[in-house]
């Protein structure tokens, strides 16, 4: 099965999420793997949907006082599998 990547970068906003998700689900193949890298803000968009998911970045430390970055573990909770 070939992976397209879709690396949404810092370039789209909620609404333009949906939009793109829904044409998006439009899309019907099974010949490949849609892998979406939104934003961190938009994750829960693309959580537990058909796609698989990925984060544009993480921070290292499992917990601790981190304010603003986001965790490994807490990712893997919304279904993350790439990085």
């Amino acid at each position: 099965m070939k992976k397209i990547i879709l690396n949404h970068k810092s370039y789209l906003l909620y609404d333009e999420v949906l939009d793109y998700k829904k044409n998006l689900n439009r899309i019907k193949s099974d010949e490949y793997e849609f892998i979406v890298f939104p934003q961190l803000v938009y994750m829960p968009v693309f959580s537990f949907s058909k796609y698989s998911l990925g984060t544009q970045n993480f921070y290292s430390s499992k917990m601790g006082s981190f304010t603003g970055e986001i965790n490994l573990e807490s990712l893997k909770s919304l279904n993350v599998k790439y990085t």
